[in-house]
């Protein structure tokens, strides 16, 4: 169906998209086990992607609404205002600070785009095993659902090293006097 110009294409919220991704694994013809390893991975991939996503998205947002907040204050103050402006400026300044803080503390961005990207992943392997296109046609392999399991743990496991690796840089960023094992 065609939209009209001046109609907007409706984006499908996250619940209606996690509930759209579990129905469908739910009709794969897999073995029950395999439908709860890969449901469970997706779904919690979408959920720390949404997680993520709110967390950058408040963080960036209070920290320009405070941001953009000090100049209109101390434009409205004179040198007759009393103190409770500069008090203000003063809160809202470390208030700003400190929600730019907790963005770079959590890397909201960086787990958001990981877990959306590991989540686009998984959902890509499901379509190609539905299609039984790419490794999963006949002539590709005996056993496609061997094939999506595997698939499916590497995806997972390669988003988990990531992860992993992130967490020794940080931890030696941490302590300058700790030397890196190469």
């Amino acid at each position: 169906m065609r939209k009209d110009k001046g109609e907007k294409e409706k984006v499908p919220s996250h619940k209606e998209e996690t509930r759209y991704y579990m129905n469908w694994i739910g009709l794969l013809e897999i073995e029950d086990q395999s439908k709860a390893r890969i449901s469970q991975c997706l779904y919690w991939y979408l959920q720390k992607a949404k997680h993520n996503k709110q967390g950058f998205y408040f963080t960036s947002v209070l920290s320009m609404a405070l941001s953009a907040a000090i100049p209109v204050i101390n434009g409205l103050t004179s040198s007759e205002t009393p103190s409770c402006a500069k008090m203000l400026v003063s809160i809202f300044a470390a208030l700003s600070a400190f929600a730019v803080g907790l963005n770079s503390l959590y890397s909201y961005k960086e787990k958001w785009n990981r877990n959306r990207i590991s989540a686009e992943k998984l959902k890509r392997e499901i379509a190609l095993f539905q299609a039984k296109a790419d490794k999963y046609g006949p002539d590709q392999t005996d056993d496609p659902q061997k094939t999506l399991a595997i698939e499916t743990e590497k995806i997972c496991s390669a988003e988990a090293f990531d992860w992993l690796k992130g967490q020794e840089k940080k931890s030696s960023n941490d302590d300058p006097g700790k030397e890196s094992k190469k």
